[in-house]
């Protein structure tokens, strides 16, 4: 297994004919500490809802331990994601 813990690739989201998240990509480290920034709007909560699967992931890919997040139970997931 790689170093990473979370990867997320080319994710994509729209909403109301608007594009909120256009292939957002980054891989997370196991045991570091990851932020996301950007200002007011960018799209840095529509990215944590997607992985915790708050609102399900459209387009793109997620995975946690190599295992895709839309192939996991929500509430068990969410035990280990927090935001």
């Amino acid at each position: 297994m790689d170093d990473y813990h979370l990867s997320v690739t080319d994710l994509t989201y729209q909403f109301r004919q608007k594009t909120i998240l256009h292939q957002v990509s980054f891989e997370a480290q196991r045991h570091k500490i990851t932020c996301l920034v950007g200002p007011s709007g960018s799209g840095k909560s529509t990215v944590c809802r997607l992985i915790n699967r708050l609102m399900e992931p459209p387009k793109g890919t997620i995975l946690l331990d190599g295992k895709d997040v839309v192939d996991r139970q929500p509430q068990a997931l969410r035990r280990e994601v927090g935001m």
